[in-house]
């Protein structure tokens, strides 16, 4: 019998609700009657957020010369569809619950997603991607699907860990063993159902199996080779104790040369600091 994803969701609505700032923002960009001004005053709701975003376009991730005071400004400099991409970052980083740590830690949880959010961006900036922070968010999002069987079955989230320690094994191999999908998948899932598009969702959906990416193939792709990257870096921690294999198509889709990885992973490093310092008033 399939495993049902849905009810598993269910038992986590009462914890998550979809990033409703996100949603309005959408709203707007595809409204060609919204002015910059309206984008600003959404933002601008949430005072949290907004110095938050203010710190992040003031930050070396952008480097700009010019010292931002005003999310106006922030738009006309950053790009409209970059700050969406961090706004959603920014709230869902505050979105879920703690979980006890005898499943996973969920602050070196969020430090490796926030890892791999950086690495999927450096990789983007590397092949010259378009509007990058989406690959950020991306990364950012890839495990969501774990903190969801926290959530919502932590009897067998505790049992699969304990079988993963004790057989030395991947815990998503473990995962599609017993339910014929991983959490992936259960992300992507979530995901839809806070009614975000596609393009967040679909690459996350087989980012252990982009072999199996039909849509968005290069997006799932970058995903995986950034996973990698960060969990040889050991930067924080998803709850797996051991480094997946490395898709070939994957690396072969993404047309790197090996002899670019040193400068890859400085930049990872860099930027990884640079966000574990920008988003710590988020962690748990």
């Amino acid at each position: 019998m399939a495993y049902d994803i849905d009810s598993l969701i269910s038992r986590t609505t009462a914890l998550a609700t979809p990033p409703t700032i996100y949603h309005q923002l959408n709203s707007a960009i595809n409204n060609p009657n919204t002015s910059l001004k309206d984008i600003g005053n959404i933002i601008n709701q949430d005072p949290s957020l907004t110095a938050q975003l203010l710190r992040i376009s003031n930050s070396l991730f952008f480097s700009f010369p010019t010292h931002i005071t005003t999310v106006e400004q922030a738009i006309t400099i950053v790009g409209i569809q970059q700050l969406r991409e961090l706004t959603l970052a920014c709230t869902v980083l505050t979105t879920f619950p703690s979980i006890p740590d005898d499943q996973i830690d969920i602050n070196q949880f969020w430090q490796h997603s926030l890892g791999v959010g950086v690495a999927s961006r450096v990789l983007a900036s590397v092949r010259k991607e378009s509007n990058v922070e989406r690959y950020y968010v991306l990364g950012l999002l890839h495990d969501l699907g774990r903190v969801i069987i926290c959530l919502g079955d932590p009897a067998t989230t505790r049992e699969l860990l304990q079988q993963a320690r004790q057989s030395k094994r991947l815990l998503y191999q473990l995962e599609l063993e017993r339910w014929q999908v991983d959490h992936g998948e259960i992300g992507a899932v979530f995901l839809k159902n806070w009614n975000l598009p596609a393009s967040i969702y679909q690459p996350i959906c087989h980012h252990h199996c982009p072999e199996k990416a039909k849509d968005y193939p290069n997006e799932c792709a970058i995903i995986h080779v950034a996973d990698i990257i960060v969990h040889a870096l050991e930067l924080g921690g998803s709850g797996e104790k051991h480094i997946a294999p490395l898709s070939d198509k994957a690396w072969q889709r993404l047309g790197i040369n090996p002899e670019q990885l040193p400068e890859i992973v400085e930049k990872i490093q860099a930027q990884y600091s640079e966000s574990i310092e920008l988003f710590k008033s988020n962690l748990h």
